[in-house]
């Protein structure tokens, strides 16, 4: 796909995760994905949803700032 939707749900249909293409907004993504609950749970291959408005893929997890509560994905 050309956008992030597009893109997002032809990895999981590339990765075998899903069979077709499902024409979902980002947050309908989370019918099927479970939301994690702490920045520890955040794991390679989480989605990140912003507002409904755009979706990614963390690629890789860095270094978490318990001062500032950030985790660099």
């Amino acid at each position: 796909g050309m956008d992030c939707i597009g893109f997002v749900s032809q990895y999981l249909v590339y990765a075998g995760v899903w069979q077709e293409y499902k024409p979902y907004y980002p947050a309908d993504y989370r019918r099927e994905f479970k939301p994690v609950k702490s920045l520890a749970e955040v794991t390679r291959l989480c989605l990140v949803i912003w507002n409904n408005y755009h979706i990614g893929i963390v690629d890789a997890v860095g270094d978490y700032d318990a001062d500032r509560g950030e985790l660099l994905v």
